[in-house]
């Protein structure tokens, strides 16, 4: 349905599309559906065009009761977004159709809306009073991308209430349209149902201003700054925080002890810089910051079969100090490739992939770079849990089921989680998560779990399903692996054990699920 053009093909594309530009508008056609196939109606059309970024007016830009439409709007290449209604009336996504080129009469075939969930609350100001006009973002955690919402202010009454994905995102609370008094603020969410986050109490914001300059005291317009937490190591929100023409910039935090990044455009070749330990209580000005020059550390991230890896994190420290080397926009690509600025030295470089990728982390020691140079690194494999063994039979002779999800069995993944399935509906589980050097390849009687390092206390689990329904119960807890070194290489075991009156002995029990922890 869409075509990926290169800018230089775009602008060719327009360049020759253009002398023969007809005098009416051109039409898109199609139908929008739910995941189920049922056609959408009243679903909103938006078109921007892809070389400017304008909005551009479409013309009968919605679908009928049955989901189609037959819009127009003049030639050209676009980027198309469908707005369907927001809730309550629906919880379906926007979904956005890249680089749509539109000559006469196209055909875009059937567009699918994922299915979401709602997310409603209250933003209160600091005084305690309902806080209207605050814009609300939504980032995909998973793809990085941000969401196209519908109706993404709150009211007069402070409330929201938008469609959201049902997995993890970050909520952005944009309080620029209300002023610098007050500031800006995230949560992070992971959601597999509507939620409401009740009252969001924003804190007084102040102003902190720098100026950026290159050592030979020219402005570095553009360069983007980041500020970071001390107490809790997480990133704050910043809009606006980007330098203009004169390297000017200011932005709003609530009062705290920060670290401040500063990194300028890749082009300009210039080594970041950071502000440590800054305690921002009032309207602060950071003075000048000077960015010297660096050269460029880039290369290829693949797996053992040789296909590129995304989003790998690479990071560098100082060989003879272990001191963090500042790197900007230092995650790998779609095609596995990064690309950083430096100064010159040794550094020890560290590959990190996601936990969602089933590779293990690799380090490379005293790495001299003296001038640009190109480093490739291949990332070895690592384990998930498998199901291993048998269990003991719950209600109706069923034996429970025990699976993973949430990524791999690296040290330090938060979102590893254990799921169970085929139980007694509506019963309580209690899911066991340890280290240790074997895994059972054997039911074993009982409840008996092998002596190994317990990494939770007992997690319990309430089942869904009608209560006592044979197999009907199934429900997931999330078993954050802890950050331990001295577990890779151990076996993960866990299990899950069920209450269940519908046997003798009051409980059934998985298989264990098994893997190796890898770093």
């Amino acid at each position: 349905m869409t075509t990926p053009f290169s800018q230089l093909a775009r602008t060719l594309l327009v360049l020759t599309l253009t002398p023969a530009l007809p005098a009416f508008a051109d039409t898109i056609r199609g139908r929008v559906v739910d995941e189920s196939g049922v056609g959408i109606a009243n679903v909103n059309i938006d078109a921007e065009d892809m070389l400017t970024g304008d909005p551009v007016d479409v013309i009968n830009g919605g679908t009928d009761a049955s989901g189609n439409f037959d819009a127009q709007l003049p030639a050209g290449l676009y980027r198309l977004i469908f707005h369907p209604p927001a809730p309550p009336t629906t919880t379906l996504l926007a979904e956005v159709l890249e680089d749509v080129v539109v000559v006469g009469t196209i055909n875009l075939g059937t567009i699918v809306l994922e299915s979401g969930v709602a997310l409603r609350g209250r933003v209160l100001a600091p005084g305690g009073a309902p806080l209207a006009g605050v814009d609300l973002d939504v980032i995909d955690l998973l793809s990085r991308e941000r969401l196209r919402l519908t109706d993404d202010d709150t009211g007069l009454d402070g409330r929201f209430l938008i469609a959201v994905p049902a997995r993890r995102i970050e909520v952005r609370f944009d309080t620029t349209p209300v002023g610098t008094s007050i500031a800006p603020t995230l949560r992070e969410l992971v959601l597999s149902a509507d939620l409401d986050m009740g009252d969001v109490q924003l804190e007084p914001g102040f102003v902190v201003t720098a100026v950026v300059r290159t050592t030979g005291g020219s402005p570095v317009p553009d360069a983007d700054i980041d500020v970071e937490d001390q107490a809790t190591d997480e990133k704050l929100f910043t809009p606006g925080d980007g330098t203009d023409v004169n390297g000017f910039v200011d932005f709003v935090v609530p009062a705290g002890t920060y670290d401040i990044e500063f990194c300028a455009k890749f082009a300009d070749r210039l080594v970041p810089f950071e502000i440590q330990d800054r305690l921002i209580t009032g309207t602060t000005n950071l003075g000048i910051v000077t960015l010297g020059p660096g050269v460029v550390l880039s290369g290829n991230v693949r797996s053992g079969a040789g296909t590129p890896i995304q989003r790998v994190d690479v990071n560098l420290f100082v060989s003879s100090t272990g001191q963090r080397q500042l790197t900007c926009n230092d995650d790998t690509d779609a095609a596995g490739l990064y690309r950083v600025i430096v100064p010159t030295g040794t550094f020890d470089v560290v590959w990190t992939p996601p936990y969602s990728e089933p590779f293990r982390t690799r380090v490379r020691t005293a790495v001299t770079v003296s001038g640009d140079r190109t480093l490739d690194t291949v990332l070895a494999a690592c384990d998930c849990a498998v199901s291993a063994g048998t269990g003991l039979a719950g209600t109706g002779g069923l034996v429970p089921v025990i699976s993973a999800s949430g990524g791999y069995l690296r040290i330090g993944n938060p979102d590893w989680t254990v799921e169970v399935s085929n139980a007694r509906g509506g019963a309580t589980a209690f899911v066991f998560v340890a280290a240790g050097r074997v895994c059972p390849t054997a039911s074993v009687g009982g409840t008996a779990f092998p002596k190994q390092l317990l990494l939770h206390p007992p997690l319990p689990l309430v089942l869904s399903g009608p209560a006592g329904a044979a197999g009907a119960g199934s429900g997931s807890v999330i078993a954050e692996l802890p950050d331990d070194p001295a577990i890779v290489g151990l076996e993960l075991v866990a299990i899950a054990v069920v209450r269940d009156a519908g046997v003798a002995r009051g409980y059934s029990r998985t298989p264990h699920l098994c893997g190796t922890f890898c770093d």
